[in-house]
């Protein structure tokens, strides 16, 4: 099957740090593998620099700071329809 690549931003724009915040996604049945990597800006950090399956991840986001979650999905070939997330 064709592979496709989802980006899930996270942002604080503040005004106070948010701490332990868990960023959660889930994705379509039809992703059968998925693979993602969080990148880390102007201070963020993450629990997992990389990981597998759906995303349910714990980041630390000063003011300004933000996390990106690029995931590799990998669309069972017998899927058929619109790929919505």
């Amino acid at each position: 099957g064709d592979t496709t690549t989802y980006l899930v931003e996270v942002r604080n724009l503040g005004p106070s740090e948010g701490t332990a915040t868990t960023v959660t996604d889930n994705f379509p049945s039809a992703c059968t593998v998925t693979t993602w990597a969080c990148l880390e800006f102007n201070g963020a950090t993450c629990a997992n620099a990389t990981g597998s399956g759906d995303i349910a991840e714990s980041v630390t986001l000063p003011v300004g700071g933000y996390v990106v979650f690029e995931a590799l999905c990998s669309i069972d070939p017998l899927a058929t329809g619109t790929l919505v997330n």
